[in-house]
């Protein structure tokens, strides 16, 4: 059976979590012109409204619609695939209208809601622990990973005589752990461990960004240490470039705050090369004990660091810096441990990529993608 499937979202959900190949008729939203008249301009009047999603009129011959992060407002059989909250209607004035689209997920015409990890479930249930048909929606929420293509892949090995490359990819640079990464290369390097960092991120830093202070001047001591001779910093880089300088690296670092889902971690098990990330949010989903190691950080029965209900007090910068400290702690103790024994790194690399061939390869989850579309049409 082939399908005709209306694909509507923004390109970076779409690429990783639509299928790629597919046996099916994809039909990508409106160009980014038209989506901005239609979607994005009404979202810039209200910011709510990016949690609802139409299909453009003129597209009708189609059977199915696939949205990405929104409610589609459509009489077709629909799925929906979500990072954390849905629905996604975040801003003032958003709770109702969120109430109104939530009842769309009861309707026989939304077959299936596709989680993109264990993680976005709970958020999922969390968003909506005050709705009496929740037990429903969630028997049709089912988690499918976002997937990248196979790459050329090599097995990593270190040896202690050869410095230990550990890379840092991540735009919003202190959220993702980039403070913590800085501190933790200064830390060790004063040991005397032979440690480089690459680091590949646009320092989007402070106000504006979710777990950051909203104070940039607070990181100013810390961004220093980007001329330290052990640090390279390459700035905002193609992807091809990442994955090149990915490829040639030992370790990711990802000592993130808060992360729905982190897709530079995915990319590096696609080369082979495992990671130190810490347990919250997705990651601990993402890196198993044999793909890498995970750095502790308290959090609360949805997986979210607890620190973020602090983001308001007055002393909020003395927490941050407190959790840097640990984190940096915690990947001087990691890298010491590979030194120390180097055979972890074959080890966690051979493990990297069978998570990335079992759950996030684009073939694989296409696959599932397909069958979950033939299974809507069959009212399955």
């Amino acid at each position: 059976m082939s399908l005709t499937v209306f694909l509507t979202g923004t390109r970076p959900m779409v690429r990783p979590n639509a299928p790629s190949p597919s046996r099916h008729t994809l039909i990508v939203e409106p160009n980014q012109r038209l989506r901005f008249v239609t979607r994005r301009g009404l979202e810039k009047l209200w910011r709510p409204l990016a949690g609802l999603s139409w299909p453009h009129p003129r597209r009708a011959r189609y059977d199915l619609v696939h949205s990405f992060n929104a409610i589609p407002l459509t009489a077709k059989p629909w799925i929906t695939t979500f990072e954390s909250v849905l629905p996604r209607t975040i801003g003032p004035g958003g709770a109702q209208l969120g109430r109104m689209l939530r009842d769309r997920m009861t309707q026989p015409n939304c077959r299936t809601l596709i989680a993109m990890s264990q993680y976005a479930t709970r958020r999922f249930a969390k968003a909506n622990r005050d709705w009496p048909a929740l037990d429903a929606a969630l028997r049709k929420v089912t988690v499918v990973y976002p997937h990248f293509p196979a790459r050329p892949a090599t097995t990593r090995r270190y040896s202690a005589a050869a410095p230990l490359r550990v890379i840092f990819v991540g735009n919003h640079f202190a959220q993702k752990g980039g403070i913590a990464a800085l501190r933790a290369i200064t830390r060790a390097t004063a040991l005397g461990l032979p440690v480089r960092l690459d680091i590949f991120s646009a320092l989007k830093i402070g106000p504006g960004v979710y777990a950051d202070h909203g104070d940039e001047r607070r990181y100013a001591a810390d961004l220093r240490a980007l001329a330290d001779p052990a640090v390279t910093f390459h700035g905002r880089q193609p992807n091809a470039d990442v994955l090149a300088a990915m490829a040639n690296a030992h370790v990711q670092l990802l000592p993130t705050l808060d992360d729905t889902f982190g897709y530079s971690v995915v990319e590096g098990l696609s080369t082979g090369l495992p990671a130190l990330v810490s347990d919250i949010c997705a990651m601990p989903e993402l890196v198993p004990t044999d793909a890498g190691a995970r750095l502790a950080l308290p959090s609360d029965e949805w997986n979210q660091w607890t620190g973020l209900t602090r983001r308001a007090d007055s002393d909020y910068w003395d927490l941050l810096t407190e959790t840097y400290d640990a984190l940096a702690n915690q990947l001087v103790a990691q890298l010491t441990a590979i030194i120390e024994e180097p055979e972890r790194i074959e080890r966690w690399s051979v493990g990297a990529l069978a998570r990335f061939q079992a759950l996030h390869e684009s073939r694989v989850v296409s696959e599932r993608l397909d069958a979950l579309y033939d299974a809507a049409l069959s009212g399955m």
